[in-house]
Protein backbone atom coordinates (compact mmCIF):
# COMPACT_ATOMS: atom_id res chain seq x y z
CA UNK A 1 0.00 0.00 0.00
CA UNK A 2 1.86 3.14 -1.05
CA UNK A 3 2.23 6.23 1.49
CA UNK A 4 -0.68 8.22 -0.21
CA UNK A 5 -3.13 5.52 -0.11
CA UNK A 6 -2.95 5.25 3.27
CA UNK A 7 -3.16 8.53 4.46
CA UNK A 8 -6.06 8.69 2.72
CA UNK A 9 -7.84 5.98 4.74
CA UNK A 10 -6.44 7.54 7.79
CA UNK A 11 -7.58 10.55 7.20
CA UNK A 12 -11.01 9.46 5.96
CA UNK A 13 -11.34 7.07 9.01
CA UNK A 14 -9.53 9.72 11.85
CA UNK A 15 -12.16 12.72 10.52
CA UNK A 16 -14.95 11.18 9.60
CA UNK A 17 -15.24 7.69 10.59
CA UNK A 18 -16.51 8.24 14.31
CA UNK A 19 -17.56 11.93 13.93
CA UNK A 20 -20.82 13.40 14.33
CA UNK A 21 -22.90 15.80 11.85
CA UNK A 22 -21.64 18.72 14.92
CA UNK A 23 -17.94 17.72 14.94
CA UNK A 24 -17.85 17.75 10.74
CA UNK A 25 -19.77 21.28 11.34
CA UNK A 26 -17.24 22.12 13.80
CA UNK A 27 -14.05 21.22 11.45
CA UNK A 28 -15.82 22.75 8.50
CA UNK A 29 -15.93 26.40 10.69
CA UNK A 30 -11.79 25.36 11.46
CA UNK A 31 -11.40 25.74 7.16
CA UNK A 32 -12.25 29.09 7.93
CA UNK A 33 -9.65 29.78 10.73
CA UNK A 34 -6.79 27.45 9.89
CA UNK A 35 -6.47 23.55 9.80
CA UNK A 36 -6.55 22.34 13.80
CA UNK A 37 -5.95 18.43 13.69
CA UNK A 38 -7.62 16.27 16.63
CA UNK A 39 -4.91 14.01 18.85
CA UNK A 40 -6.37 11.14 17.60
CA UNK A 41 -5.00 12.40 14.08
CA UNK A 42 -1.66 13.49 14.85
CA UNK A 43 0.00 10.17 13.81
CA UNK A 44 -1.72 11.01 10.44
CA UNK A 45 -0.06 14.29 10.17
CA UNK A 46 3.34 13.15 11.04
CA UNK A 47 3.37 10.50 8.18
CA UNK A 48 1.45 14.22 5.96
CA UNK A 49 4.73 15.86 7.46
CA UNK A 50 7.37 13.84 6.63
CA UNK A 51 6.40 12.00 3.50
CA UNK A 52 9.23 12.11 0.86
CA UNK A 53 6.78 13.43 -1.33
CA UNK A 54 5.01 16.65 -1.68
CA UNK A 55 1.69 16.83 -0.61
CA UNK A 56 -1.59 19.17 -0.20
CA UNK A 57 -4.60 19.40 1.86
CA UNK A 58 -6.85 21.51 -0.73
CA UNK A 59 -10.75 22.76 0.27
CA UNK A 60 -13.33 22.30 -2.61
CA UNK A 61 -13.27 26.30 -3.79
CA UNK A 62 -9.18 25.65 -4.10
CA UNK A 63 -7.46 27.07 -1.27
CA UNK A 64 -4.59 25.70 0.07
CA UNK A 65 -4.83 24.64 3.74
CA UNK A 66 -1.82 22.54 4.32
CA UNK A 67 1.38 21.38 2.98
CA UNK A 68 3.92 19.87 4.20
CA UNK A 69 7.68 20.33 3.81
CA UNK A 70 8.59 17.86 0.93
CA UNK A 71 6.70 20.22 -0.86
CA UNK A 72 7.84 23.70 0.40
CA UNK A 73 11.72 22.37 -0.52
CA UNK A 74 10.66 21.17 -3.70
CA UNK A 75 9.18 24.31 -4.66
CA UNK A 76 11.71 26.81 -2.78
CA UNK A 77 9.15 28.62 -0.93
CA UNK A 78 8.00 28.82 2.69
CA UNK A 79 5.04 27.02 4.09
CA UNK A 80 3.35 30.85 4.06
CA UNK A 81 4.60 31.54 1.15
CA UNK A 82 2.39 28.36 -0.60
CA UNK A 83 -0.32 29.20 1.41
CA UNK A 84 -0.34 32.76 0.08
CA UNK A 85 0.26 31.86 -3.51
CA UNK A 86 -2.34 29.15 -3.75
CA UNK A 87 -2.85 26.32 -6.34
CA UNK A 88 -2.92 28.62 -9.42
CA UNK A 89 0.47 30.58 -8.46
CA UNK A 90 2.44 27.25 -8.40
CA UNK A 91 1.80 25.81 -11.65
CA UNK A 92 3.06 26.31 -14.48
CA UNK A 93 0.50 29.03 -16.43
CA UNK A 94 0.68 26.60 -19.71
CA UNK A 95 -0.85 23.75 -17.59
CA UNK A 96 -4.16 22.89 -16.20
CA UNK A 97 -3.72 23.57 -11.85
CA UNK A 98 -5.59 21.53 -9.90
CA UNK A 99 -8.29 23.48 -9.97
CA UNK A 100 -9.47 22.17 -13.10
CA UNK A 101 -8.89 18.67 -12.18
CA UNK A 102 -10.76 19.43 -8.99
CA UNK A 103 -13.84 21.05 -10.67
CA UNK A 104 -13.36 17.62 -13.28
CA UNK A 105 -13.19 15.36 -10.17
CA UNK A 106 -16.32 17.15 -8.40
CA UNK A 107 -18.41 16.83 -11.46
CA UNK A 108 -17.82 13.01 -12.37
CA UNK A 109 -18.07 10.08 -10.13
CA UNK A 110 -14.12 9.03 -10.42
CA UNK A 111 -12.48 10.41 -6.93
CA UNK A 112 -9.02 10.24 -7.95
CA UNK A 113 -7.59 11.70 -11.20
CA UNK A 114 -3.36 11.67 -12.07
CA UNK A 115 -1.56 13.78 -14.98
CA UNK A 116 1.70 15.36 -15.21
CA UNK A 117 2.34 18.58 -15.37
CA UNK A 118 5.04 21.83 -14.61
CA UNK A 119 5.30 23.42 -11.38
CA UNK A 120 7.00 27.29 -10.95
CA UNK A 121 9.84 27.01 -8.35
CA UNK A 122 10.37 30.00 -6.87
CA UNK A 123 13.59 30.87 -8.59
CA UNK A 124 12.06 31.09 -11.58
CA UNK A 125 12.98 27.47 -13.12
CA UNK A 126 10.46 24.67 -13.38
CA UNK A 127 9.64 21.70 -12.10
CA UNK A 128 8.09 18.78 -13.33
CA UNK A 129 5.30 17.15 -11.28
CA UNK A 130 3.18 14.02 -11.21
CA UNK A 131 0.15 14.92 -9.75
CA UNK A 132 -2.25 12.38 -8.29
CA UNK A 133 -5.70 14.22 -6.69
CA UNK A 134 -8.25 12.06 -4.24
CA UNK A 135 -11.63 14.02 -3.28
CA UNK A 136 -12.80 12.76 0.64
CA UNK A 137 -16.18 12.93 1.04
CA UNK A 138 -17.96 12.74 4.45
CA UNK A 139 -20.76 10.14 4.79
CA UNK A 140 -23.52 11.98 2.73
CA UNK A 141 -21.01 12.19 0.17
CA UNK A 142 -20.47 15.76 0.56
CA UNK A 143 -17.11 16.95 -0.40
CA UNK A 144 -14.61 17.80 2.46
CA UNK A 145 -11.18 18.08 1.11
CA UNK A 146 -8.64 16.67 -1.57
CA UNK A 147 -5.79 15.60 -1.16
CA UNK A 148 -2.70 16.30 -3.86
CA UNK A 149 0.36 14.03 -3.98
CA UNK A 150 3.07 15.85 -5.92
CA UNK A 151 6.02 13.24 -7.03
CA UNK A 152 8.91 15.11 -8.21
CA UNK A 153 9.69 13.73 -11.75
CA UNK A 154 12.06 16.60 -13.41
CA UNK A 155 14.70 14.15 -13.27
CA UNK A 156 12.97 11.85 -15.42
CA UNK A 157 11.61 14.11 -17.80
CA UNK A 158 14.91 15.43 -18.24
CA UNK A 159 16.32 11.57 -18.79
CA UNK A 160 12.75 11.21 -21.31
CA UNK A 161 13.21 14.73 -22.95
CA UNK A 162 16.93 13.86 -23.41
CA UNK A 163 16.74 9.96 -24.50
CA UNK A 164 13.69 11.81 -27.23
CA UNK A 165 16.51 14.00 -28.73
CA UNK A 166 18.85 11.45 -28.85
CA UNK A 167 16.54 9.46 -30.49
CA UNK A 168 15.55 12.13 -32.97
CA UNK A 169 19.24 12.66 -33.79
CA UNK A 170 20.04 9.04 -34.24
CA UNK A 171 16.33 8.89 -36.61
CA UNK A 172 17.80 12.38 -38.63
CA UNK A 173 21.27 10.51 -38.94
CA UNK A 174 19.81 7.39 -39.88
CA UNK A 175 17.22 9.19 -42.67
CA UNK A 176 19.14 11.84 -43.85
CA UNK A 177 22.50 9.58 -45.09
CA UNK A 178 22.39 7.95 -48.72
CA UNK A 179 24.01 5.22 -47.38
CA UNK A 180 21.43 1.64 -46.55
CA UNK A 181 20.64 0.83 -42.61
CA UNK A 182 19.00 -1.40 -41.28
CA UNK A 183 19.42 -2.91 -37.47
CA UNK A 184 18.90 -6.24 -36.47
CA UNK A 185 17.98 -8.38 -33.67
CA UNK A 186 19.88 -11.74 -32.50
CA UNK A 187 17.20 -13.01 -34.09
CA UNK A 188 17.64 -11.57 -37.30
CA UNK A 189 14.63 -9.45 -37.51
CA UNK A 190 14.76 -6.01 -38.62
CA UNK A 191 14.09 -3.45 -36.10
CA UNK A 192 15.62 -0.41 -37.86
CA UNK A 193 15.44 0.72 -41.61
CA UNK A 194 15.82 3.64 -42.95
CA UNK A 195 14.46 4.36 -46.54
CA UNK A 196 17.34 3.93 -48.16
CA UNK A 197 17.37 0.64 -47.25
CA UNK A 198 13.10 0.39 -47.77
CA UNK A 199 14.30 1.09 -51.81
CA UNK A 200 16.73 -1.44 -51.48
CA UNK A 201 14.53 -3.99 -50.29
CA UNK A 202 11.78 -2.74 -52.65
CA UNK A 203 9.41 -2.98 -49.57
CA UNK A 204 7.48 -0.04 -47.24
CA UNK A 205 9.10 -0.43 -43.53
CA UNK A 206 5.79 -1.54 -41.78
CA UNK A 207 6.85 -4.74 -44.03
CA UNK A 208 10.07 -4.94 -43.22
CA UNK A 209 10.42 -4.29 -39.23
CA UNK A 210 9.41 -7.15 -37.15
CA UNK A 211 10.61 -9.41 -40.06
CA UNK A 212 13.40 -11.63 -40.86
CA UNK A 213 15.21 -12.43 -43.83
CA UNK A 214 13.36 -15.62 -44.39
CA UNK A 215 10.03 -13.65 -44.64
CA UNK A 216 11.66 -11.04 -47.11
CA UNK A 217 14.20 -13.28 -49.62
CA UNK A 218 14.07 -16.96 -51.04
CA UNK A 219 15.28 -19.80 -48.59
CA UNK A 220 18.51 -20.26 -50.08
CA UNK A 221 19.50 -16.24 -50.22
CA UNK A 222 18.17 -15.89 -46.76
CA UNK A 223 19.55 -18.93 -44.81
CA UNK A 224 23.24 -17.57 -46.33
CA UNK A 225 22.79 -14.27 -45.31
CA UNK A 226 21.74 -15.96 -41.62
CA UNK A 227 24.51 -17.77 -41.48
CA UNK A 228 26.51 -15.11 -42.12
CA UNK A 229 24.80 -12.25 -39.44
CA UNK A 230 25.37 -15.32 -36.82
CA UNK A 231 28.94 -16.01 -37.53
CA UNK A 232 29.97 -11.89 -37.23
CA UNK A 233 27.85 -12.03 -34.02
CA UNK A 234 29.54 -15.09 -32.33
CA UNK A 235 33.16 -13.70 -33.37
CA UNK A 236 31.85 -10.42 -31.83
CA UNK A 237 33.93 -8.71 -35.17
CA UNK A 238 32.60 -6.42 -37.97
CA UNK A 239 32.93 -7.56 -41.32
CA UNK A 240 32.70 -5.85 -44.78
CA UNK A 241 32.37 -7.53 -48.00
CA UNK A 242 30.78 -6.46 -51.57
CA UNK A 243 27.82 -7.38 -53.17
CA UNK A 244 25.77 -6.85 -56.56
CA UNK A 245 22.61 -6.27 -56.35
CA UNK A 246 19.31 -6.12 -58.57
CA UNK A 247 17.74 -3.19 -57.93
CA UNK A 248 14.48 -1.87 -60.04
CA UNK A 249 16.07 -4.00 -63.33
CA UNK A 250 19.48 -2.53 -62.96
CA UNK A 251 22.57 -4.30 -61.20
CA UNK A 252 25.01 -2.23 -59.01
CA UNK A 253 27.32 -3.17 -56.77
CA UNK A 254 27.33 -2.60 -52.92
CA UNK A 255 29.81 -2.84 -49.91
CA UNK A 256 28.26 -4.26 -47.16
CA UNK A 257 29.91 -3.50 -43.38
CA UNK A 258 28.09 -5.33 -40.44
CA UNK A 259 29.10 -4.52 -36.64
CA UNK A 260 27.57 -6.51 -34.09
CA UNK A 261 26.07 -4.05 -31.10
CA UNK A 262 25.91 -5.12 -27.57
CA UNK A 263 22.88 -4.30 -25.21
CA UNK A 264 23.63 -2.53 -21.21
CA UNK A 265 25.14 -6.21 -19.89
CA UNK A 266 27.97 -6.16 -22.90
CA UNK A 267 26.19 -8.60 -24.19
CA UNK A 268 25.94 -9.02 -28.05
CA UNK A 269 22.27 -8.03 -29.27
CA UNK A 270 22.11 -7.98 -33.00
CA UNK A 271 23.77 -6.65 -35.96
CA UNK A 272 24.05 -2.75 -37.58
CA UNK A 273 24.44 -3.47 -41.06
CA UNK A 274 25.50 -0.39 -43.82
CA UNK A 275 25.49 -0.93 -47.21
CA UNK A 276 27.00 1.68 -49.74
CA UNK A 277 26.28 1.89 -53.41
CA UNK A 278 30.19 1.98 -54.64
CA UNK A 279 28.48 1.36 -58.45
CA UNK A 280 29.65 5.12 -59.26
CA UNK A 281 32.73 4.53 -57.50
CA UNK A 282 33.38 1.31 -59.14
CA UNK A 283 32.86 2.69 -62.66
CA UNK A 284 35.26 5.52 -61.93
CA UNK A 285 37.84 3.05 -61.27
CA UNK A 286 37.51 1.34 -63.74
CA UNK A 287 37.25 4.74 -66.41
CA UNK A 288 40.77 5.54 -64.72
CA UNK A 289 41.84 2.61 -65.42
CA UNK A 290 41.14 2.22 -68.89
CA UNK A 291 42.37 6.17 -69.46
CA UNK A 292 45.92 4.99 -68.02
CA UNK A 293 45.76 1.97 -70.06
CA UNK A 294 44.96 4.32 -73.19
CA UNK A 295 47.44 6.82 -72.28
CA UNK A 296 50.04 3.95 -72.09
CA UNK A 297 49.01 2.91 -75.27
CA UNK A 298 48.72 6.53 -76.94
CA UNK A 299 52.13 7.28 -75.33
CA UNK A 300 54.03 4.38 -76.94
CA UNK A 301 52.05 4.82 -80.50
CA UNK A 302 53.23 8.51 -80.39
CA UNK A 303 56.78 7.89 -80.02
CA UNK A 304 55.88 4.97 -82.93
CA UNK A 305 54.41 7.84 -85.11
CA UNK A 306 57.67 9.82 -84.21
CA UNK A 307 60.29 7.27 -85.09
CA UNK A 308 58.10 6.25 -88.34
CA UNK A 309 57.57 10.33 -89.01
CA UNK A 310 61.56 10.42 -88.92
CA UNK A 311 62.44 7.03 -91.02
CA UNK A 312 59.75 8.74 -93.78
CA UNK A 313 61.53 12.54 -93.56
CA UNK A 314 64.66 10.92 -93.93
CA UNK A 315 64.11 8.64 -96.33
CA UNK A 316 62.54 10.92 -98.82
CA UNK A 317 65.08 13.20 -98.15
CA UNK A 318 67.54 10.28 -99.13
CA UNK A 319 65.82 9.09 -102.18
CA UNK A 320 64.40 12.02 -103.45
CA UNK A 321 66.24 15.22 -102.58
CA UNK A 322 69.55 13.46 -101.77
CA UNK A 323 69.27 11.95 -105.48
CA UNK A 324 68.62 15.35 -106.85
CA UNK A 325 71.69 17.06 -105.05
CA UNK A 326 74.14 13.81 -105.72
CA UNK A 327 72.49 14.40 -109.70
CA UNK A 328 73.03 18.39 -109.13
CA UNK A 329 76.68 17.90 -108.06
CA UNK A 330 77.68 15.80 -110.37
CA UNK A 331 76.15 18.22 -113.20
CA UNK A 332 77.78 21.20 -111.82
CA UNK A 333 81.35 19.38 -111.38
CA UNK A 334 80.63 18.44 -115.09
CA UNK A 335 79.81 22.09 -115.77
CA UNK A 336 82.81 23.83 -114.25
CA UNK A 337 84.87 20.86 -116.06
CA UNK A 338 83.69 21.55 -119.59
CA UNK A 339 83.64 25.77 -119.03
CA UNK A 340 87.35 25.53 -118.34
CA UNK A 341 87.74 23.46 -121.64
CA UNK A 342 85.08 25.41 -123.95
CA UNK A 343 86.60 27.16 -126.60
CA UNK A 344 84.02 27.01 -129.44
CA UNK A 345 80.52 28.03 -130.09
CA UNK A 346 79.68 24.61 -129.95
CA UNK A 347 80.79 23.93 -126.74
CA UNK A 348 78.96 26.69 -125.27
CA UNK A 349 75.45 25.20 -126.82
CA UNK A 350 76.34 21.83 -124.46
CA UNK A 351 77.13 23.99 -121.91
CA UNK A 352 73.82 26.09 -121.95
CA UNK A 353 71.98 22.73 -122.21
CA UNK A 354 73.79 21.50 -119.03
CA UNK A 355 72.63 24.54 -117.22
CA UNK A 356 69.19 24.55 -117.91
CA UNK A 357 69.12 21.01 -116.47
CA UNK A 358 70.83 22.08 -113.49
CA UNK A 359 68.34 24.65 -113.30
CA UNK A 360 65.50 21.77 -113.90
CA UNK A 361 67.39 19.59 -110.98
CA UNK A 362 67.46 22.97 -108.73
CA UNK A 363 63.21 23.23 -109.26
CA UNK A 364 62.73 19.39 -108.10
CA UNK A 365 64.77 20.06 -105.29
CA UNK A 366 62.83 22.60 -104.14
CA UNK A 367 59.58 21.34 -105.17
CA UNK A 368 60.68 18.04 -103.09
CA UNK A 369 61.41 20.49 -99.79
CA UNK A 370 58.13 22.32 -100.31
CA UNK A 371 56.24 18.69 -100.17
CA UNK A 372 57.75 17.38 -97.22
CA UNK A 373 57.22 20.59 -95.38
CA UNK A 374 53.27 20.98 -96.39
CA UNK A 375 53.54 17.09 -95.37
CA UNK A 376 55.04 18.16 -91.53
CA UNK A 377 52.56 21.40 -91.56
CA UNK A 378 50.56 22.53 -94.56
CA UNK A 379 51.27 26.33 -95.15
CA UNK A 380 47.63 27.21 -96.26
CA UNK A 381 47.52 27.41 -92.71
CA UNK A 382 49.44 29.74 -91.83
CA UNK A 383 48.85 31.67 -94.66
CA UNK A 384 44.88 31.87 -95.71
CA UNK A 385 43.67 29.94 -92.25
CA UNK A 386 41.89 26.72 -91.62
CA UNK A 387 38.65 26.99 -93.72
CA UNK A 388 41.73 27.17 -97.18
CA UNK A 389 43.60 24.94 -95.55
CA UNK A 390 40.79 21.98 -95.35
CA UNK A 391 39.39 23.12 -98.81
CA UNK A 392 43.11 21.93 -99.61
CA UNK A 393 43.21 18.78 -97.66
CA UNK A 394 39.80 17.36 -99.31
CA UNK A 395 41.04 17.78 -102.71
CA UNK A 396 43.94 16.11 -102.29
CA UNK A 397 42.28 13.36 -100.98
CA UNK A 398 39.59 13.03 -103.33
CA UNK A 399 42.68 13.36 -106.03
CA UNK A 400 45.01 10.24 -104.26
CA UNK A 401 41.93 7.80 -103.15
CA UNK A 402 39.29 8.82 -105.47
CA UNK A 403 36.99 9.12 -102.97
CA UNK A 404 34.41 11.97 -103.90
CA UNK A 405 34.57 14.46 -101.00
CA UNK A 406 31.70 17.07 -100.48
CA UNK A 407 32.30 20.08 -98.60
CA UNK A 408 30.27 22.62 -96.56
CA UNK A 409 32.52 25.61 -96.05
CA UNK A 410 31.91 29.00 -94.59
CA UNK A 411 31.67 31.73 -96.40
CA UNK A 412 34.02 33.45 -94.47
CA UNK A 413 37.48 32.29 -92.76
CA UNK A 414 36.71 30.99 -89.57
CA UNK A 415 39.67 32.74 -87.59
CA UNK A 416 41.09 30.26 -84.83
CA UNK A 417 44.12 30.70 -82.59
CA UNK A 418 46.88 28.57 -83.62
CA UNK A 419 46.33 25.58 -81.03
CA UNK A 420 42.96 24.93 -82.62
CA UNK A 421 43.72 25.42 -86.07
CA UNK A 422 46.15 22.59 -85.89
CA UNK A 423 43.91 20.35 -83.74
CA UNK A 424 40.61 20.90 -86.03
CA UNK A 425 42.82 20.08 -89.16
CA UNK A 426 44.78 17.37 -87.55
CA UNK A 427 41.62 15.57 -86.48
CA UNK A 428 40.34 16.47 -90.06
CA UNK A 429 43.46 14.61 -91.09
CA UNK A 430 42.88 11.82 -88.71
CA UNK A 431 39.61 11.16 -90.21
CA UNK A 432 40.15 11.21 -93.68
CA UNK A 433 43.22 8.32 -92.79
CA UNK A 434 40.22 6.44 -91.05
CA UNK A 435 38.03 6.82 -94.20
CA UNK A 436 41.00 5.73 -96.35
CA UNK A 437 42.01 2.72 -94.40
CA UNK A 438 38.68 1.52 -92.61
CA UNK A 439 35.51 2.97 -94.08
CA UNK A 440 35.38 1.02 -97.29
CA UNK A 441 33.17 4.31 -98.85
CA UNK A 442 33.07 5.59 -101.94
CA UNK A 443 31.52 9.28 -100.79
CA UNK A 444 32.49 11.39 -97.27
CA UNK A 445 30.54 14.68 -96.96
CA UNK A 446 32.74 16.82 -94.71
CA UNK A 447 30.68 20.20 -93.01
CA UNK A 448 32.49 23.13 -90.85
CA UNK A 449 30.27 25.84 -89.06
CA UNK A 450 30.49 27.58 -86.47
CA UNK A 451 27.07 27.69 -83.89
CA UNK A 452 27.35 30.33 -81.05
CA UNK A 453 30.69 30.39 -79.35
CA UNK A 454 31.62 26.70 -81.09
CA UNK A 455 33.39 25.53 -84.36
CA UNK A 456 31.47 22.20 -85.42
CA UNK A 457 32.99 19.61 -87.61
CA UNK A 458 31.24 16.57 -89.02
CA UNK A 459 32.21 14.47 -91.27
CA UNK A 460 29.49 11.30 -92.23
CA UNK A 461 30.91 8.66 -94.96
CA UNK A 462 28.51 6.10 -96.75
CA UNK A 463 30.96 3.03 -96.28
CA UNK A 464 30.28 0.20 -93.49
CA UNK A 465 29.57 1.77 -90.35
CA UNK A 466 32.16 1.81 -87.33
CA UNK A 467 30.64 -0.77 -84.49
CA UNK A 468 30.62 -0.49 -81.20
CA UNK A 469 33.62 -2.95 -80.07
CA UNK A 470 36.08 -0.47 -82.42
CA UNK A 471 35.42 2.54 -81.50
CA UNK A 472 35.58 1.45 -77.31
CA UNK A 473 38.48 -0.63 -78.05
CA UNK A 474 41.84 1.65 -76.06
CA UNK A 475 43.94 0.29 -78.97
CA UNK A 476 42.09 2.71 -81.37
CA UNK A 477 44.70 4.99 -80.60
CA UNK A 478 43.22 7.16 -84.09
CA UNK A 479 39.98 7.63 -82.01
CA UNK A 480 41.39 8.46 -78.94
CA UNK A 481 44.06 10.82 -80.41
CA UNK A 482 41.12 13.00 -82.19
CA UNK A 483 39.41 12.56 -78.73
CA UNK A 484 42.19 13.96 -76.71
CA UNK A 485 42.81 17.09 -79.38
CA UNK A 486 39.41 18.00 -78.78
CA UNK A 487 39.09 17.46 -74.41
CA UNK A 488 42.13 19.35 -74.26
CA UNK A 489 40.41 22.44 -75.78
CA UNK A 490 37.45 22.03 -73.78
CA UNK A 491 35.55 20.52 -76.43
CA UNK A 492 34.11 17.41 -77.28
CA UNK A 493 34.20 14.16 -79.58
CA UNK A 494 31.73 11.55 -80.59
CA UNK A 495 31.52 8.81 -83.16
CA UNK A 496 28.44 6.93 -84.07
CA UNK A 497 28.31 4.27 -86.74
CA UNK A 498 24.86 2.70 -88.55
CA UNK A 499 25.84 -0.86 -89.98
CA UNK A 500 25.97 -0.86 -93.80
CA UNK A 501 24.99 3.07 -93.72
CA UNK A 502 28.29 4.67 -92.66
CA UNK A 503 29.97 6.60 -89.89
CA UNK A 504 29.47 10.47 -88.43
CA UNK A 505 32.19 11.88 -86.52
CA UNK A 506 31.67 15.58 -84.99
CA UNK A 507 34.12 17.39 -83.35
CA UNK A 508 33.01 20.34 -81.15
CA UNK A 509 36.14 22.94 -80.46
CA UNK A 510 35.51 26.37 -79.01
CA UNK A 511 36.13 29.30 -80.38
CA UNK A 512 38.25 31.09 -77.81
CA UNK A 513 38.21 34.80 -76.81
CA UNK A 514 40.45 35.63 -79.53
CA UNK A 515 38.17 33.99 -82.25
CA UNK A 516 36.17 36.09 -84.94
CA UNK A 517 32.73 34.55 -85.78
CA UNK A 518 32.10 35.17 -89.29
CA UNK A 519 29.32 35.52 -91.03
CA UNK A 520 26.52 32.77 -90.79
CA UNK A 521 27.67 29.57 -91.74
CA UNK A 522 26.40 27.35 -94.67
CA UNK A 523 23.67 25.32 -93.64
Amino acid sequence: MTSAVWIKQRLKRAWFGKDSSEDIADRRSAEIVGFRPSPDEHTVFMAFEQAAFGVALISPDGRLLRVNQALCQMLGYSYQEILGLGVQGITHPADPHDLIQMGQILAGADNHCQTERRYLHKLGHTIWGLSSIWLIRDSQRQPLYFISQVQNVTGYKQTEDALLRNQNLLQGIVEGTPDVIFVKDHQGRYVIVNAAGSRLLGKPMEEIIGRDDEDLFPWEEAHRVLNLDHQIMESGEARAYELAITVEGVTRAFLFTKTPYRNYAGQIAGLVVVARDITDHQRAAENLENSRSELRALSAQLQSVREEERMRIAREIHDELGQVLTGLKMDVVSLTKRMAEANAQTDWHMLKERSQSIATLINNAILTVRKISTELRPGLLDAVGLTAAIEWQAKEFEKRTGIKCELSLPQTNVELDQSRSVAVFRVFQEILTNVTRHAQATNVSIILKTQGTNLFLEARDNGRGIRASEFSNPKSLGLLGMRERALLLGGEFNIRGVRGKGTTVTVRIPLGENAANPSPSTP
